[in-house]
């Protein structure tokens, strides 16, 4: 028996929900690919409807896949988006907002589109050209498919934080510069450290809220459950001069703050060549790869020398009169693990180094019976997706945003996304 379907005439001339699985299929795809092409143009649904002289509710059934608009619609909605009829209709996964790169910044991409040039430093945004590069977790235990799944989570996620902004009219553009030429050794890093500490206008001080300081930047943190072994990811938006910036929620505060700082380093890894307008030099003598490079990075960054070596001398601790209990005190100033702080007072030669390995062993031993808890608890507190919340709070007060926004907090409830 030949299939029915059940057809309803809408006042654009389009047809409503249909039974045909094809049809079915046809509608979800050209609503993925409608929503993505609209907020790259930085429209609302009602911005967009306005411009097409509908209302927003048709609109909505179209991107949600439960209405194909009629010819004139589409050759409509092709001629305010600038783009072909035909790719309305394309596959929304070669489209998708973020993609795996896997090695190098030349490295294999997971996804069926080539990585974009970084060879200049602010790409001119291409409807058809991903806006961001979604850097390869370095966390073991992750295969090829979970990346690739993990690349569409991300892609949908950055696409509705873009939608939130777009909304509230808030500055997409980091604060900060996030491309620095600098050589990938620990002299190299000591100076990106000190550049970006100065552009965030902080020099050699501690700050006790971090997050708060790169969030007032314009850099996107989202706290949230990640696969696997996963404790961090970053995504660099090229398109907006801007980071995603995603961390573990099931870390501790000190570990959450540790690999939030060492992501931002592994943007700065990524971005290096793009800013010198040449591709990555051959190696030179000290030269450390991406994931020691990010880690000096964030030491440096949450622990300055100068700022360490100054608490040291005013206390007058010697390098051999460290205990258990004076290292737990003073890591706290700095929201760094023990096991962090007590390695950095080794690389500054303000610990004996017999003592620092014993207190090494002695942090991880306390580290493998309480599941790496911090010794001493912790004394940070940190406000998990808090420019987050504040755009979709915002975002609420408006009423052409209703409808999106239901389907933004059906994105939010599947990746486990709390907001305060």
């Amino acid at each position: 028996m030949q299939e029915k379907r059940k057809e309803n005439t809408t006042k654009d001339g389009g047809s409503s929900l249909m039974s045909n699985a094809d049809e079915q299929r046809i509608a979800r795809r050209l609503g993925i690919r409608l929503r993505e092409l609209r907020r790259r143009r930085h429209l609302t649904q009602a911005a967009l409807a306005d411009a097409l002289g509908i209302r927003q509710s048709p609109l909505s059934l179209i991107e949600t896949g439960h209405h194909i608009p009629s010819g004139r619609l589409l050759y409509r909605l092709a001629e305010v988006l600038g783009v072909s009829v035909d790719a309305l209709f394309a596959d929304p996964h070669a489209s998708e907002s973020a993609y795996i790169r896997v090695g190098s910044s030349e490295g294999m991409v997971l996804r069926r589109r080539p990585l974009l040039s970084l060879r200049s430093a602010h790409p001119a945004p291409d409807v058809d050209s991903p806006f961001a590069t979604l850097l390869a977790p370095l966390d073991p235990g992750l295969y090829s498919g979970e990346l690739t799944l993990f690349a569409d989570r991300i892609g949908d996620l950055a696409s509705a934080f873009l939608a939130l902004e777009d909304a509230c009219g808030s500055i997409k553009r980091a604060g900060i510069p996030l491309i620095l030429p600098f050589e990938p050794t620990e002299p190299g890093i000591e100076k990106l450290v000190g550049q970006v500490r100065y552009f965030l206008g902080i020099g050699h001080a501690v700050i006790f809220d971090y997050l708060e300081l790169l969030e007032n930047a314009g850099l996107r943190v989202i706290f949230m459950p990640l696969p696997g072994e996963m404790a961090s990811c970053a995504a660099y938006d090229h398109a907006n001069g801007n980071v995603f910036l995603l961390v573990s929620d099931g870390l501790t505060v000190e570990r959450r703050l540790f690999r939030l700082v060492f992501e931002l380093g592994r943007v700065y890894y990524f971005t290096r060549a793009a800013g010198s307008g040449q591709a990555v030099t051959p190696a030179i003598d000290g030269e450390l790869d991406e994931l020691h490079a990010a880690r000096k990075f964030a030491a440096l960054f949450l622990m300055p020398a100068d700022s360490v070596r100054a608490t040291v001398r005013q206390l007058g601790v010697r390098p051999d009169g460290w205990t258990w209990e004076l290292l737990i005190r003073i890591k706290h100033r700095f929201g760094v693990s023990l096991q962090a702080f007590a390695y950095r007072l080794l690389e500054l030669g303000l610990i004996d180094r017999t003592l620092s390995e014993q207190f090494h062993a002695e942090v991880l031993d306390y580290y493998e019976q309480h599941g790496y808890v911090e010794p001493g608890a912790s004394r940070r507190i940190l406000t998990p997706n808090g420019r987050l919340g504040d755009l979709r709070l915002l975002a609420a007060q408006k009423r052409d945003m209703a409808e999106e926004l239901d389907v933004i907090d059906a994105l939010f409830e599947r990746l486990n996304i709390t907001m305060p």
